[in-house]
């Protein structure tokens, strides 16, 4: 749980320090008030010109005539009365826009039904209210249904109700605007995960190149990451939505405060007496003139939408952090992440699709499935609860719903996990075959160098080899002790650490064997039973350690895998702590040897100027005088062969690419070759540092390095220069045929 928190608080910290989350903190209730204002504002805009048919059996308004004015509505008033079925299907009604229903009872039940076809307009609907409003007062008087004056009657008299009606749905079953309302809280869930949500898929491929992340994986579950790398995105998204939902409040309110008294406000009213405006306003004070404004301020019942909201986002965000994270564990880089995007956004698109359905068939069957699917369902379930569905049915449905998101969620959590702690030990790694046939049986490799540990994992298939993964790690083993015959307690507890990583990665690929070779810093060490033991108590990987003539013959067999040596050749492989030399004549090793003049030991053994002088190079130069035999002396060659390692490195220098991917050796210019190595002895370190071709644990020593392969050259008159990316590792390989 340390390490869930460690990354849950990393990714927290990161998402805070993102300008665009401070930027989206702010704009973004700005936008969602701009738009629910604009939104308001084109629910007042419904039809203005209106063509009505007023039905009328008592006769109140039948031989009246109905004013005008400046408003843009007609009437036709008839003293017959028919169902709305007949509005609606009857063509003799297609022309009218609205049938306005005076029942016999208006007196007394004070009801006034107004069916619609298409939404009718504000000011229409006052106007039109006003006019069935003064018709009516002045029947009732003149007629002498009452027997007070007209002044009088208006004084006493109790407003009429007016019941606007979709003459499609005159039931009020279908609740569109709740619904609407509902989708709108479950598009903020949508914004939501679209921002963090697929955050989750870039970061967990960000995470496979990141070394800490590795490490961490040595001491905890990939479960236990993933999960923190949810928790840690998600906390950023609860610190967003809870500054928007404090700032669209602030925004709803001032908005409710300033902007929509005025639609009670008979100055804003096209009425052109003063007397009519005072007595509208007291008719309409309990009306409702908007009704996206009435249901956003009046009729939500925000306890009820706000509490099933926050749980729909937390586990709606919680499934699809896990379905992201799952789809980020898949990607092979953050690239390949990048490419799930369209999709992903689709989805969550889709998912808004389905709840505008609900929306406009809550009782749709297939609503009822996406109801309970995963992607789904927290849209389809807010629109539900907006609407009131559950106010009729059962809520069982609803808790299913949560069951599945939640049960979903830790499947792929599960899944994600499993990918995760194996792909992300796999991410950006160089991968060299000779073939791609299918394999027959994994083995694993470990060269445990002074300075660099390697890791080939391959097999044999009939007389070809596939190494399927490699890789390579700086341990600076031989560190602060090579010269003094010691491992420090700090290299071994380095070196365990790199095993464990090295031992999930072979576990990774089913390997069968680990074959792990000790070579010049393990075999000089006094220490080194001791070492090798607590490794073995740790890892239970077994090391054995060899001398330089065995490290020297798997050089030969390494590099004979792929190169046939047409000319006589010598053979360098430049250790930390030893240095082998091979004489190839006629394909087959005529001399060879070890000898301890690694570039560890000297980087250690002198004080050295930053850049080299040549007073340092004076020094290096006496010291392999001193420590080379008189075998080497000895050696005639005029094609070098270098093996792998500080090779590499000089190749891509050379030539400012990386060295190419497989076991194909390469030929480099002998002129361009010793050009580089002199600028590499010139370099400084803060160059070295900045240059992406040196790697880490080669940024201190390269010169060093590159000074001893100058001087062989110089001294055994080498004519040619070949690099192979083979050693010792691929010489254990071919001994496992």
């Amino acid at each position: 749980m340390q390490y869930s928190w460690i990354i849950a608080m990393r990714e927290f910290a990161e998402r805070l320090r993102s300008t665009s989350f401070l930027w989206m903190l702010f704009i973004g209730p700005m936008v969602l008030l701009m738009l629910i204002f604009l939104l308001l504002r084109i629910s007042d805009e419904g039809k203005k010109s209106v063509k009505a048919i007023v039905t009328d059996p008592a006769y109140f308004l039948v031989n009246r005539q109905m004013i005008k004015g400046e408003s843009n509505i007609s009437y036709d008033i008839r003293d017959v009365s028919f169902e709305h079925t007949e509005f609606l299907d009857n063509p003799n009604l297609a022309s009218y826009d609205v049938w306005i229903e005076i029942n016999r009872k208006v007196l007394t039940n004070k009801v006034v039904k107004v069916f619609y076809r298409e939404e009718i307009g504000v000011e229409a609907k006052i106007a039109m209210q006003l006019e069935v409003e003064r018709r009516l007062e002045e029947a009732f008087v003149e007629d002498k249904y009452l027997d007070v004056t007209l002044e009088e009657f208006r004084n006493i008299k109790q407003p009429l109700n007016f019941d606007y009606i979709d003459i499609q749905d005159p039931g009020k079953k279908t609740s569109r605007i709740e619904g609407f309302v509902g989708l709108g809280f479950g598009a903020v869930i949508v914004l939501f995960i679209l921002l963090f949500g697929l955050a989750v898929v870039r970061s967990t491929a960000k995470d496979k190149s990141n070394r800490i992340v590795e490490i961490m994986l040595a001491s905890t579950s990939s479960r236990a990451l993933m999960l923190g790398k949810i928790i840690g995105i998600g906390f950023a998204a609860l610190v967003q939505f809870l500054t928007w939902v404090i700032l669209v409040g602030v925004g709803l309110y001032i908005m409710r405060e300033t902007l929509y008294p005025d639609l009670l406000d008979p100055s804003n009213w096209a009425q052109s007496s003063e007397e009519v405006k005072v007595q509208l306003a007291q008719q309409l004070s309990n009306q409702t003139q908007n009704k996206l404004l009435d249901v956003l301020y009046n009729q939500i019942d925000y306890t009820i939408m706000l509490s099933n909201f926050v749980i729909l986002f937390v586990l709606g965000y919680l499934f699809y952090g896990a379905f992201f994270s799952f789809i980020g564990a898949m990607s092979n880089s953050e690239s390949d992440g990048q490419q799930f995007t369209l999709p992903l956004i689709g989805l969550l698109f889709f998912s808004l699709g389905v709840g505008y359905l609900t929306v406009l068939k809550p009782e749709n069957e297939w609503v009822d499935i996406f109801a309970w699917v995963p992607f789904t369902s927290p849209v389809v379930q807010l629109v539900r609860i907006g609407q009131g569905y559950y106010e009729g049915h059962s809520s069982i449905s609803y808790t299913i719903s949560l069951l599945v998101l939640l049960v979903s969620t830790g499947v792929f959590l599960y899944l994600a996990s499993k990918l995760y702690q194996a792909n992300i030990l796999n991410f950006g790694v160089r991968t060299k075959s000779f073939f791609t046939k299918k394999d027959k049986m994994h083995n694993a490799v470990i060269d445990l160098g002074t300075n660099t540990f390697n890791l080939a994992i391959g097999r044999w298939i009939d007389n070809s080899l596939s190494i399927s993964y490699s890789t390579k790690e700086g341990v600076a083993l031989g560190m602060d002790g090579i010269n003094d015959g010691i491992i420090t307690i700090e290299a071994i507890q380095r070196a365990i650490s790199c095993l464990k990583r090295f031992k999930l990665l072979c576990d990774k690929h089913k390997v069968s064997r680990i074959h792990a070779i000790g070579t010049s810093a393990i075999r000089d060490a006094r220490n080194s039973e001791e070492f090798c033991a607590e490794i073995f108590n740790q890892t239970g990987i077994k090391v054995e350690v060899i001398d330089g003539m065995r490290e020297a013959e798997l050089i030969f067999k390494g590099i004979a895998c792929t190169y046939s040596f047409p000319k006589l050749s010598l053979i360098m492989d430049i250790g930390g702590g030893s240095t082998e030399f091979i004489q190839v004549e006629g394909g087959k090793s005529t001399k060879s040897m070890s000898l301890n003049i690694g570039v560890s030991r000297i980087f250690q053994k002198f004080q050295f100027s930053d850049p080299l002088n040549q007073e340092d190079i004076r020094k290096i130069e006496d010291f392999l005088e001193e420590n080379c035999t008189d075998s080497f002396y000895s050696l005639n060659a005029d094609v070098l062969v270098g093996a792998s390692g500080s090779f590499e490195t000089f190749y891509e220098l050379v030539n400012r690419k990386k060295f190419p991917d497989g076991l194909k050796t390469q030929e480099v210019g002998l002129s361009l070759f010793l050009e580089e190595l002199d600028n590499i002895i010139a370099s400084t370190q803060a160059e070295r540092d900045v240059n992406s071709f040196i790697i880490p644990i080669r940024k201190k020593m390269a010169p060093v390095a590159a000074v001893k392969t100058r001087w062989v050259i110089k001294k055994l008159g080498i004519k040619e220069i070949i690099i192979s990316p083979c050693s010792l590792k691929e010489g254990l390989f071919s001994e496992l045929r």
